[in-house]
């Protein structure tokens, strides 16, 4: 639906959650989640600065970090890694997802990223049987100094979550 001279918009559209959005001008951009049920909505809705999350996904030799030599990836110096090339990137906030590809020169990429809004961005990719990934949490993308994410090794986490109390006595109820 597009709004009309006033920036009204009326639409009808079916029960479910939804997602709001237009990125149509360079500046300002809209994103909003909302679920439609029996009831008629009105929303009054704000558009959000504009700003271009930049970084560059790296990938390195881990034992740079396993053997004590750095103690985080940031520390790395540049010619110790390698910019990880055509890896997918997520932003996620809620039901708002945004995806890009690192390039496949050095391992740049870009999100267009609405001020002020929380988004998990993560990074992953496969090397030979291994699995690799990164990720940050973005609270206001106009803040952010350093975008840069580093691969790391992933590994299995396993468990249970529970609704009320472990079965240490055998009342626990799983989730």
């Amino acid at each position: 639906a597009e709004s009309d001279e006033n920036g009204v918009v009326y639409a009808e559209i079916d029960m479910g959650q939804w997602i709001i959005s237009d990125e149509t001008d360079e500046n300002f951009v809209l994103w909003h989640e909302v679920e439609i049920t029996t009831d008629d909505l009105e929303l009054d809705l704000d558009y959000a600065v504009s700003v271009w999350l930049n970084g560059t996904v790296w990938s390195f030799d881990e034992l740079l970090i396993t053997t004590g030599q750095f103690d985080t990836p940031s520390d790395i110096p540049e010619e110790d890694r390698e910019g990880a090339t055509n890896v997918g990137v997520e932003a996620r906030s809620g039901l708002i997802i945004l995806e890009t590809t690192t390039d496949s020169v050095n391992g740049t990429y870009s999100l267009r990223l609405p001020e002020g809004v929380v988004f998990h961005v993560t990074a992953d990719d496969d090397f030979a049987a291994n699995t690799l990934g990164a990720g940050m949490l973005v609270e206001n993308a106009s803040q952010v100094a350093d975008a840069d994410l580093f691969l790391l090794s992933t590994d299995i986490v396993q468990g249970t979550v529970w609704v009320r109390d472990s079965p240490t006595n055998g009342s626990g109820v799983t989730w």
